[in-house]
């Protein structure tokens, strides 16, 4: 698996380690079965930390049209590519730029760190417990 996540409340929580095409169906069940049990869209937050590498052309295809059916399940989609520099920076503007063109910028953000996501949602603490957990060291796989 090349993914550890958790729901906390309404959020989805998804930190990557490798993406890989074949997790990404499994993660959109995951977030549908979640938002059926808690009877409501929940906030989907994905992270990839700076030390993880990209995903190759299959499992970014495939990222692209789960964010179909994740739009159909959660209120917000957030996206955070940690690290600073000219790399990191490169992401989150190809992203933000993907993500206008299709017409998904206003439901899905990209974020620096989680500080910022917090800073965005401040009405789920649940994002700050996340946030703490990672400073923590810690994400459960308890979904």
């Amino acid at each position: 698996m090349s993914f550890d996540s958790q729901v906390l409340g309404r959020v989805y929580f998804l930190r990557w380690k490798q993406p890989q095409v074949g997790d990404v169906a499994e993660i959109v069940d995951e977030v549908e079965a979640a938002s059926q049990r808690a009877r409501a869209k929940l906030c989907y937050v994905a992270l990839a930390p700076d030390d993880s590498p990209p995903p190759d052309k299959d499992t970014r295809d495939a990222m692209a049209t789960a964010l179909e059916r994740l739009a159909k399940c959660c209120d917000s989609i957030h996206l955070v590519f940690e690290g600073s520099g000219f790399r990191q920076s490169l992401k989150r503007t190809a992203i933000a730029g993907v993500m206008i063109a299709t017409g998904r910028g206003r439901s899905i953000q990209v974020h620096a760190s989680m500080d910022e996501v917090a800073m965005a949602l401040p009405n789920l603490p649940e994002i700050a417990r996340l946030r703490d957990q990672l400073r923590g060291g810690v994400v459960a796989r308890a979904v």
